[in-house]
């Protein structure tokens, strides 16, 4: 079993973790960098929409890779086309690398086949929406529910793609347009396909067995992912987790359960968070509801809460 990582490591956030086995491959989370995103990127300064990706390739946020990205993404040679811009504007809609289609008609089959997700934080999911559509993701009804609701409220951008990949296509506007015939960009709405991951159910995603393991999080429906390859090598992806937090607590706890389960595992690869492996310090939940309490009840008037997407 061949392991790659191509994000996530020595940085919080932005995992991308390639499994690969007798031709058979997956990713563990495919995320956004956060850290590296905020030296280029905020609120008001966004990756263009028409050079999404190729923005992103350009200052070394996602993996330069062949044979994963969506085609709309990569390359367009209808917009050069239609637009009748002149040939030396090429490297303007070229992201630089052979995209899905390309490398399964060269290959005859696909670089990866699916993204296991662990939880919907964006650090971990953030950059699905670059990978072709024909990619299916793997992940628990939970995190599911939270990727719905979050097409459903961000603003429509390449980044808050997952389960939905709006593919932008030129066409030419109707007659009742304001230009008749004049080059315009259509979108073609299309549903990834997803794998659930009920806890502690085996499936099979991509030539691998996969069994999703319940983890404390801070927020629901986060999974560790035990892996089986085809040869019978496993692992263990941990995911993000922690021991202190609100399914840490009571009988029969996620976290007491996780240990149960993994106790005498012996995979052939442990992968795990670090973010706070070597703080000695460790936070309690209760005790920033505590404080929270405190300082609302202590307040005279309106107290506003205001928290940014993960």
């Amino acid at each position: 079993m061949k392991v790659t990582c191509y994000g996530g490591v020595r940085e919080i956030g932005g995992n991308k973790i390639l499994l690969e086995e007798d031709g058979a491959a997956l990713f563990l989370d495919f995320g956004l960098p956060m850290g590296r995103a905020g030296e280029f990127f905020d609120e008001f300064v966004q990756p263009r929409t028409g050079s999404h990706l190729r923005d992103s390739l350009s200052v070394d946020l996602t993996p330069r890779l062949d044979g994963i990205y969506r085609s709309d993404l990569v390359c367009r040679p209808d917009v050069i086309d239609q637009a009748e811009l002149p040939t030396d504007a090429a490297p303007l809609f070229d992201a630089g690398v052979r995209d899905y289609e390309e490398v399964l008609q060269a290959e005859g089959r696909a670089r990866a086949s699916a993204v296991l997700l662990s939880h919907a934080h964006l650090d971990h999911v953030g950059q699905v929406g670059y990978l072709d559509e024909r990619i299916s993701l793997g992940c628990t009804p939970v995190t599911r529910t939270i990727l719905t609701v979050m097409e459903e409220l961000l603003p429509q951008r390449i980044d808050s793609e997952a389960l939905t990949v709006r593919r932008r296509v030129m066409d030419t506007a109707s007659e009742r347009a304001r230009f008749p015939g004049a080059p315009t960009i259509k979108t073609e709405r299309i549903h990834r396909e997803v794998v659930t991951l009920a806890e502690y159910g085996e499936v099979t995603v991509g030539g691998f067995r996969v069994e999703a393991l319940p983890v404390d999080h801070s927020l629901p429906g986060c999974c560790a992912l035990l892996i089986t390859a085809p040869s019978g090598k496993r692992a263990l992806y941990t995911g993000d987790l922690r021991f202190n937090g609100r399914w840490s607590r009571g009988e029969g706890n996620l976290t007491e359960r996780l240990r149960s389960r993994t106790r005498n595992l012996q995979p052939e690869l442990l992968i795990t968070e670090g973010t706070r492996i070597r703080s000695e310090h460790a936070d309690d939940e209760s005790a920033v509801r505590r404080e929270l309490t405190e300082v609302v009840a202590g307040s005279p008037g309106l107290v506003i809460f205001d928290w940014a997407w993960k």
